[in-house]
């Protein structure tokens, strides 16, 4: 087992240079990717610089998410970040350089294929697809019970910039309530165009969705969590502004 020193968040904060900072997070991330690849599932990075957040446990479970996409389609690196953009991206946090990381340990581990291609007037590329050893890893892990939740910990409120506004809305009467409303409306409208951009998709994607079956109508169910996710998301923070305007 590794030793780690568990650091005072504020003093790493305080002392600590953000680009080391972001070194450190980068080594800490490469360290728990490392360890899920050979099946060991310590959190061996200390908890003010990773902590056990849902953006930190989508990172833990990024070579899972790598082996869906790939399942669906082989691609290269490059194809696979830009479909991570334009799908499981809108709901699983991962670089461009992440992935790339991720694909070539998942080579070593030998959960994925890599077969060269020679493209002309452009640099060679690697075409990932996955491996036996890759398809029985995903069928373990979707087999696997998610971590439990603590009694009295669950939330919907899933991502920091929402959390973040509700820890705000606690303390809303030591503050600036103006500026804590002008940043509940720039959240609400940015939620708003996620959920046009997710309902654009619905309807260029899915036009008939009582026609689905297998992995398209699985597909449609989780942009369905993401719609209903970011339609509670507005309704909630319309509530917000609501309550900011009490005097």
């Amino acid at each position: 087992m590794w030793a780690v020193t568990r650091l005072d968040p504020g003093f790493f904060r305080a002392t600590v240079r953000p680009s080391v900072r972001l070194l450190i997070l980068d080594v800490a991330y490469t360290t728990q990717l490392i360890g899920t690849l050979v099946g060991v599932r310590r959190l061996y990075a200390p908890s003010c610089i990773a902590p056990r957040g849902a953006i930190y446990a989508a990172r833990v479970a990024l070579p899972h998410a790598i082996l869906v996409s790939l399942s669906e389609q082989a691609g290269s690196g490059y194809e696979l970040a830009h479909r991570f953009d334009r799908s499981i991206g809108h709901f699983w946090t991962a670089t461009h350089q992440q992935i790339y990381r991720t694909l070539r340990l998942m080579e070593s581990n030998g959960w994925v294929h890599a077969k060269p291609v020679v493209q002309h007037g452009r640099p060679d590329k690697k075409v990932y697809s996955v491996s036996d050893n890759g398809r029985q890893e995903l069928a373990r892990w979707i087999a696997e019970p998610p971590s439990p939740t603590r009694p009295g910990r669950a939330s919907a409120l899933t991502d920091s910039s929402t959390r973040d506004i509700a820890v705000k809305l606690r303390g809303a009467v030591y503050g600036d309530r103006e500026t804590l409303r002008s940043q509940v409306a720039a959240l609400r409208a940015g939620r708003v165009q996620a959920l046009d951009t997710y309902r654009g998709i619905e309807k260029h994607s899915f036009p008939d969705p009582s026609a689905l079956s297998g992995a398209a109508l699985h597909q449609y169910v989780v942009l369905r969590g993401g719609i209903r996710a970011e339609e509670s998301a507005i309704e909630w923070l319309g509530e917000v502004a609501q309550a900011l305007e009490e005097k």
